[in-house]
Parts: C-alpha cells; structure tokens; sequence
C-alpha cells in the first residue's frame, strides 16, 4: 500500500480487482493490532494492482490509526528521515 491519504490509497496487488468494486482492506500495524478500511476501486492497473476511494463511514478508533498511518508514511518520505 501507498500514497496513503483520508481518501484513499493505492494497493499494489495481483489479485484482480473491478472499478466501482467494493473492497475491504485489512492491514497488520507494526505497534500491533490491525486497521480495517472499506472503499471502492477507483482505478485499476492491471497486475499492478489498484486505487481505493475510502468509504466515507470509518470508526473513530480506526480514523485515528489511518491518521498515524498517514503521518508515518510523511516520516518516511521525507528526504533527509
């Protein structure tokens, strides 16, 4: 997964995926637990894999986890880091 942001994503995946598909994500955080994100296709490349359009309905504990996930991918993008 990257370019992570609170819209969406994009998944690197061979598994083949439909625009407009509804798609349920489940990540494995490194401090523990799991984060869980539904949202739509919103482009495919095929045996690439897929840009997903977050639902808009998102728990609170999981938006707070989407937002460290966001920072950290900042972190480790940032020149220099």
């Amino acid at each position: 997964m990257t370019d992570v942001s609170q819209g969406g994503c994009f998944v690197f995946s061979s598994a083949p995926a439909e625009t407009g598909e509804l798609l349920r994500i489940e990540l494995m955080l490194p401090a523990g637990g799991s984060l869980t994100l539904w949202g739509h296709a919103a482009h495919v490349v095929e045996r690439i894999g897929f840009g997903v359009r977050f639902a808009r309905y998102i728990t609170a504990d999981d938006r707070r986890k989407l937002e460290w996930l966001i920072k950290a991918e900042a972190r480790r993008r940032k020149p220099g880091a």
